[in-house]
């Protein structure tokens, strides 16, 4: 009797009968076929995100590119044509480390002395370094994807495509820039990803200071907040309170401090003292009050400014309480520094407030730390130091003017640059581009508000609305 098919094996032999499979494919040509059956067909767009050559494939990039092969694949099965263009990513930050290892140079200053047209060169030289790794990985998981007409990141070409594309989202009022709060690596000039800053953590001690920031109607009453990263002091703009909580006012023998009052019996603990309580308010009638910051030097001449209103009126820009929902009571006061180029907490909180100017450009985000990580000409104390190691100066200060009310060390986890592993991250915000996109635009319309309309992401500004 003749059977139509072939046997089963026993016992299979997984790799091999997935080579058999190969084989049969390419012998074949059945990724081809199925392009060709499907020719004239409704096209299903695939863009394949590339992979950078100058670094060898991982199991992760298997998982990936298995998953990206199932949806050409699944719109091929239901008569779309589906042409599969490879690609190259042949520039950033994984060619530039792999350039470095290779002179024997770290970070940008470095690059810069090497020369950037050098380097540059060197780059491109690197960038197909694994072709044939990535090839033949491809090639044996069945990725189907035309590897023979790749497009390549560095080429001409695709260099003017993206700047026709943002070119004509510019025409169309559709591009502005704002500002993006990013871990940032100040010695490499450079921000990371998500996942980049996963790889980088230790744990460390870093200071843990309590800060009294005076009130301006009570100066012998004071705001008490808490921080674990004193560098940012100077740039402070606000003290942020969560408006339903209850804050008490409570004697601290040579002042008052206003905290929540649930934080109270902590606190007497670490100051040893019993903090008697004088009285209760919510956090909402905190909101609006202003306070000396805790370097009142640094644009000090802003500090009795004031900008007109969206209602025609007028309000001062100095230090003032605001409400926000991020602050929680797990630890410290109750009572938030804000610092609004030092997180995105915090930038949405500044963002926020600038509405209530009729130009909200007219409130610039204060900061004192520059891109490598060094305090500007702004803070004398500490001018041209890097911001943690400047730490130490910073709380001396403070404690001299009586504004240190307590400080201790405060174990935890903190992110340091996978490439450089003594160089510690911060959250910083940089000048970035944004896209504005459908539905935001019909959102603004419907609110009838167009010159505020902006993607929900806390770290991008309120630029003019353009229209096309």
């Amino acid at each position: 009797m003749v059977s139509l098919f072939d046997a089963v094996p026993v016992e299979m032999d997984f790799p091999a009968e997935e080579r058999r499979v190969l084989a049969f494919w390419k012998e074949r040509g059945i990724f081809e076929k199925s392009l060709k059956a499907n020719e004239g067909a409704k096209s299903f767009v695939f863009y394949e995100g590339p992979p950078t050559a100058n670094g060898l494939p991982h199991n992760g990039h298997v998982l990936t590119r298995v998953i990206k092969d199932l949806f050409p694949r699944y719109q091929t099965m239901r008569g779309h044509y589906v042409p599969r263009k490879a690609g190259w990513d042949t520039h950033g930050l994984p060619v530039e480390v792999e350039v470095e290892k290779e002179l024997r140079i770290h970070g940008k200053a470095e690059i810069e002395r090497y020369g950037v047209e050098p380097f540059t060169e060197r780059c491109i030289e690197s960038v197909f370094r694994y072709t044939a790794e990535w090839e033949r990985l491809t090639q044996r998981i069945g990725f189907w994807v035309d590897l023979n007409e790749a497009y390549v990141t560095y080429h001409r070409g695709f260099v003017q495509s993206v700047w026709w594309a943002l070119s004509e989202l510019f025409k169309k009022g559709l591009l502005y820039q704002g500002h993006k709060v990013v871990w940032w690596w100040p010695r490499g000039g450079t921000a990371l990803s998500a996942a980049e800053v996963g790889l980088g953590y230790k744990t460390v001690d870093d200071p843990s200071v309590y800060v009294a920031f005076p009130l301006r109607e009570a100066p012998d009453t004071a705001l008490l907040i808490w921080t674990t990263t004193p560098w940012t002091l100077p740039s402070n703009m606000y003290a942020a309170v969560n408006p339903s909580v209850d804050y008490v006012t409570v004697d601290a023998g040579d002042r008052k401090l206003i905290i929540a009052a649930a934080l109270r019996e902590e606190l007497a603990k670490k100051l040893k003292k019993d903090l008697p309580v004088l009285s209760t308010q919510k956090g909402r009638e905190l909101v609006g009050k202003r306070y000396t910051p805790p370097f009142d030097t640094y644009f000090a001449k802003d500090a009795d400014a004031t900008l007109p209103l969206k209602d025609g009126g007028e309000d001062s820009v100095g230090w003032r309480v605001l409400a926000a929902d991020f602050v929680t009571l797990d630890s410290g006061t109750g009572i938030v520094h804000t610092a609004p180029a030092f997180g995105e907490d915090d930038y949405d909180a500044f963002r926020k407030d600038r509405l209530r100017f009729k130009n909200p450009d007219a409130l610039e985000m204060r900061c004192a730390v520059k891109p490598d990580g060094t305090f500007s000409e702004e803070v004398p104390l500490v001018t041209g130091r890097f911001v943690k190691d400047a730490d130490k100066d910073l709380q001396r200060n403070l404690k001299e003017r009586g504004l240190l009310i307590h400080t201790e060390q405060y174990r935890h986890e903190y992110p340091f640059c996978w490439r450089a592993d003594e160089d510690p991250l911060i959250q910083y915000a940089r000048p970035a581009w944004y896209i504005r996109t459908t539905s935001v635009i019909e959102q603004a319309k419907a609110n009838n508000h167009p010159s505020r309309s902006c993607a929900r992401s806390r770290a991008t500004t309120w630029p003019p609305w353009r229209r096309s």
